[in-house]
C-alpha cells in the first residue's frame, strides 16, 4: 500500500493523458504533488540539448522540493534516471486508448495556437510513440518495480490505479482537462 508520506510516484505520461488529473488524485490521497516543474527545477532550453544539465536542475528540485508525486515535464524524458535514483517509486506511464486519441486531443487542445501545426504534431506523435515503447521496454526488464500502464480514457482507470496502489477501496480518479478525442 502506498505510503503518502515517503514513498514517491513519477507519473510517466505525456501532455493530454491525464497527468493533470493523476496530479489531482494524489493530492486528494494527501501525497504532496507537483504537476509541471521545469521552471520550478531552473531547467534550460530543450532537454534533450541540455540533457546532463537539465537531469541534476530536476532531481536536485525532486530532493529538496518536499514533494512526493511528480507528473508531466520533466519526469518523462528522466524515466531511467528517476528509476535508479527512487528504485522502490511506483511509476505510472498513462496514456490514451490509442495513439491516434492522443494526436486528434494533441490537435484539439493546440488547434487555435500559432506554435503548433499538423507538421508538428506529427513530430510530437512520432516521438510519443517511441518513447512510451522506450519507457514500456525499460520497465519490462525491472520486474520488481512498481511500474503500470494506465489507461486514463479506460472505464476501469479508477480501480485498476487504486489496486496498483493497494489503496482498501477504489478512489475516484476524476477527469480534468478531458477531451473526446
Amino acid at each position: 500500500m502506498i505510503d503518502v508520506e515517503n514513498d514517491y510516484v513519477f507519473i510517466l505520461g505525456d501532455s493530454r493523458t491525464g497527468t493533470t488529473s493523476l496530479h489531482l488524485f494524489f493530492e486528494e490521497l494527501g501525497l504532496p504533488s507537483k504537476h509541471y516543474f521545469v521552471e520550478e527545477a531552473g531547467l534550460i532550453g530543450q532537454v534533450h540539448t541540455n540533457y546532463e544539465v537539465n537531469k541534476r536542475k530536476a532531481l536536485n528540485y525532486i530532493d529538496k522540493s518536499g514533494f512526493r508525486c511528480f507528473s508531466d515535464y520533466p519526469t518523462r524524458p528522466f524515466y531511467k534516471e528517476l528509476h535508479e535514483k527512487y528504485p522502490s517509486a511506483y511509476f505510472i506511464l498513462s496514456k490514451r486508448a490509442s495513439d491516434s486519441d492522443w494526436k486528434n486531443s494533441m490537435l484539439n487542445f493546440f488547434k487555435n495556437s500559432h506554435d503548433m501545426d499538423i507538421e508538428k504534431v506529427n513530430k510530437l506523435f512520432k516521438h510519443y510513440k517511441t518513447i512510451n515503447c522506450d519507457i514500456r521496454t525499460y520497465f519490462e526488464s525491472k520486474p520488481t518495480t512498481k511500474f503500470m500502464e494506465l489507461v486514463i480514457d479506460s472505464q476501469s482507470a479508477s480501480d485498476e490505479l487504486s489496486k496498483f496502489l493497494g489503496l482498501s477501496s477504489t478512489k475516484e480518479l476524476k477527469k480534468k482537462n478531458s477531451s473526446k478525442a
